[in-house]
């Protein structure tokens, strides 16, 4: 049986062999990654002691333990949920994180709308929210939301009364890479007319946080 020894021998059994009539035997085994006690075992020297089957010391040799590279985190899902779809990854905020922007699709005829640029009509989709959420140690952090009562970032960024007659029904969402990460809506509403805007949203540095510039 094979323990591991600092130096006296601790912890299970890691390995065991039946020795051969010359007396030799090979074995394999996996140094844990923590003592009994709990306690991580760290890069440094110990020893592998041989022992008998009433755990008596029969050898022991010395040998220099290092840790492997730790495996690499499981990739983080912040997504809002069902239904919503990823529309962009980018760096929105520019701090060095990748933020993600959400879309819930609403199918709602939008004939005729536009932004008034083709690059952003032909990239359009229909969305009754939007949300652009960041990862975080204690969940996702939410950059922006989007919905028809207007948007909020750390502050609201436009907002329409209570009055449900009042407030869109959608948005034509835009996003185009090329021009930076912006955001660009067109609220619109049931039947598809137009309901002000357009709206561009991004982040200003001077600021610190999300704005409204008044277009696309």
């Amino acid at each position: 049986m094979i323990r591991l020894g600092f130096p006296q021998p601790v912890g299970e059994v890691l390995a065991s062999a039946i020795a051969g009539a010359d007396g030799s035997w090979s074995t394999s085994l996996v140094i844990p990654e923590r003592l009994p006690s709990g306690e991580l075992i760290s890069n440094g020297n110990m020893h592998l002691v041989a022992m008998n089957e009433q755990s008596q010391p029969l050898a022991s040799a010395p040998f220099t333990f290092t840790r492997g590279a730790e495996p690499p985190a499981p990739p983080v899902d912040y997504s809002p949920g069902e239904g919503w779809r990823m529309a962009l990854e980018s760096d929105i905020n520019a701090d060095g994180v990748s933020d993600r922007v959400f879309y819930r699709p609403a199918s709602i005829d939008h004939e005729g709308r536009s932004f008034g640029d083709e690059r952003l009509d032909a990239v359009a989709v229909v969305a009754d929210a939007v949300i652009i959420a960041q990862p975080a140690t204690n969940g996702p952090w939410i950059l922006l939301t989007v919905d028809q009562s207007g948007a909020n970032a750390d502050q609201p960024l436009f907002t329409y009364d209570g009055v449900t007659q009042r407030q869109p029904a959608a948005y034509l969402l835009a996003l185009d890479p090329a021009r930076g990460p912006t955001v660009n809506l067109l609220p619109i509403g049931a039947s598809g007319a137009s309901y002000g805007g357009p709206y561009g949203i991004d982040w200003s540095r001077e600021a610190g946080g999300l704005r409204v510039i008044s277009a696309p």
